[in-house]
């Protein structure tokens, strides 16, 4: 399991992103053992001070990686959204994380 990409929704100079490296997230063993893979989107707010909010699955696959994912996102830190003079502005952002049983993906 891997975050692919996080996308700013509010047009900003500097984009919302995560300010280090996720937690470690574990693929959840019920997924491994049903087989399942596939995306999660979570979408969520970025605060001024990087803090997460308004955390929710937009697009999910069930058998614990949502919640997995929700998780990963809601104990993040990001550094905000800026506008061109720095000022940093509360922003909507969507993460996109990819749960694959193989290991190339």
């Amino acid at each position: 399991m891997k975050l692919i990409r996080v996308e700013s929704a509010t047009p900003l100079d500097t984009p919302v992103s995560p300010s280090t490296d996720l937690a470690p997230i574990t693929y959840p063993d019920i997924a491994i053992r049903a087989g399942v893979s596939g995306a999660v989107q979570i979408k969520f707010v970025v605060e001024e001070d990087g803090t997460t909010d308004s955390v929710y699955v937009w697009r999910g696959i069930g058998a614990g990686c949502d919640e997995v994912a929700h998780s990963a996102i809601e104990n993040a830190t990001f550094l905000p959204g800026r506008t061109a003079d720095g000022t940093a502005v509360r922003s909507s952002a969507t993460a996109h994380f990819r749960f694959s049983l193989r290991c190339s993906e």
